[in-house]
C-alpha cells in the first residue's frame, strides 16, 4: 500500500518535471527571439545613425538590461568617438571631452537596488541603467546585471585610455 502511494507520487513528480522542462525550453526560445529582435532593431538604427554622423565601426557590443531594453555600444577609433544607441535615441561621446566613466551599484542588505554606468564629459553627465528592479544581489540574474554594468564601464574606460 505504502509502496504504491510512493510510486504514484514519484510518477506525478516525474510528469511535473517533464512539463516544467518543456515549458522552460519554450520560454528560453521565446526570450532569445525577443533579444535577437531587439539587437537587430538597434543594429538597423545604428546604420542610419552612423551614416548621418560620419562615424566608423571599429567594434560594437550589445548589452541588455533587466527590463529587456538594450544598448548598442559602438567604438570609432579613427574619429576617437563612441556612441551608445538604445530604443529611444543615441548619445555620442568624444575622447577629448571625456572626464570619467564609473559603475554605480547600490546594494542594500542582500538586495541589488540599482546598477548603472555614469559617463561624465566636459558638458554633462549621462547615466545608463542596467538594473533598477529590486532583486537579490547574489542571485544569478543579480550577478549578471552587475557583471554587465562593469563590463560596459570597463570597455569604455579601456577605449578612452587607448585613444587619448
Amino acid at each position: 500500500m505504502i509502496k504504491s502511494i510512493i510510486l504514484t507520487i514519484l510518477v506525478i513528480l516525474t510528469f511535473i518535471n517533464l512539463y516544467l522542462i518543456t515549458i522552460g525550453k519554450r520560454q528560453k526560445k521565446k526570450n532569445l527571439k525577443q533579444l535577437e529582435i531587439l539587437r537587430e532593431s538597434l543594429e538597423k538604427s545604428s546604420i542610419e545613425i552612423l551614416k548621418s554622423t560620419n562615424m566608423n565601426i571599429s567594434s560594437k557590443h550589445f548589452f541588455v538590461t533587466d527590463i529587456n531594453r538594450g544598448f548598442l555600444l559602438i567604438f570609432d577609433k579613427i574619429n576617437k568617438k563612441f556612441i551608445v544607441i538604445n530604443e529611444t535615441g543615441f548619445d555620442i561621446f568624444e575622447v577629448n571631452s571625456f572626464k570619467e566613466c564609473k559603475s554605480k551599484i547600490i546594494i542594500e542588505g542582500k538586495f541589488l537596488l540599482l546598477s548603472a554606468t555614469i559617463l561624465t564629459t566636459d558638458k554633462n553627465s549621462k547615466e545608463f541603467i542596467f538594473g533598477s528592479k529590486k532583486r537579490k544581489s547574489k542571485s544569478l540574474f543579480g550577478k549578471f546585471i552587475i557583471d554587465t554594468t562593469n563590463q560596459f564601464t570597463h570597455l569604455i574606460n579601456t577605449f578612452i585610455n587607448e585613444n587619448r
